[in-house]
């Protein structure tokens, strides 16, 4: 959904049919405001507004609305990372790495929300991609998209769980792979059953599971949701591994 289209939909009508020009949130949030402004000026004088009446959960519902996109705006804790034009916009037909290295590791929270808007970008080009060869306008491709350190953003923010996932759900309709990588697997144990069931999916739904060496608990998150074989089978032969011992294991019949 656009910025445009958001708005569009909390109002209930068209922000500005003349306007075609990509928007971005600043755009939005001046929009918004203003027809917000509009809306306050035309209502009755002589209608009292009372907690539970409709009108005054709708104002407060888009007064909660409108603080959260200035909390995205240039005078948010983000300063203006979110409400300007690209940049840089991505090759649809070609390879993209996002580098964020620039923002400290100190900025926990912008680090994960660049790095979550970026997997999201990135998603969306795929998308593009896949329309687009659907309607024989360019070669059909299968893409793999490589979202590491996936730690960074449960830490930041576990509610993040829930985007990371809905881009997870995409990728066989979209014809695409994708590695997720982090460094422990308590890192998807999270404050609530709930969160943790949807973290611990990633796991559960991967076919191909890589794995280095593993501490003993860990290795116990791991069986929860990952059956790998008990004792000197392949999960004692990562805890091993993590213990320094030299230890080998062929599945049967290689």
């Amino acid at each position: 959904m656009t910025l445009t289209g958001l708005i569009e939909l909390v109002f209930k009508e068209p922000l500005d049919a003349k306007k075609q020009e990509q928007t971005v949130l600043s755009m939005v949030i001046a929009m918004a405001a203003e027809k917000q402004k509009l809306r306050a000026g035309n209502r009755w004088s002589g209608t009292l507004s009372t907690p539970s009446s409709p009108r005054h959960r709708r104002s407060s519902r888009l007064k909660n609305f409108l603080a959260g996109l200035n909390a995205l705006g240039e005078h948010g804790p983000f300063g203006d990372v979110f409400c300007q034009h690209t940049t840089k916009e991505i090759e649809i037909d070609a390879s993209v790495d996002f580098d964020i290295s620039l923002i400290d590791e100190s900025q926990l929270t912008l680090r994960a929300a660049v790095q979550t808007v970026c997997w999201s970008y990135g998603q969306a080009g795929i998308s593009a991609a896949k329309t687009l060869a659907d309607a024989g306008l360019m070669e059909e491709r299968h893409h793999l998209m490589i979202m590491d350190e996936l730690w960074q953003s449960l830490s930041a923010s576990e509610l993040l769980v829930h985007q990371i996932d809905s881009i997870t759900r995409l990728n066989r309709t979209e014809g695409l792979g994708q590695l997720m990588i982090t460094h422990f697997i308590e890192d998807l144990q999270l404050s609530t059953d709930e969160l943790t069931k949807i973290a611990t999916g990633f796991v559960e739904r991967s076919s191909v599971k890589i794995l280095g060496g593993l501490a003993q608990n860990e290795s116990d998150l791991l069986e929860r949701c990952s059956r790998l074989g008990a004792g000197e089978g392949p999960a004692g032969r990562l805890v091993g591994w993590s213990a320094g011992r030299l230890v080998g294991w062929s599945p049967k019949g290689r």
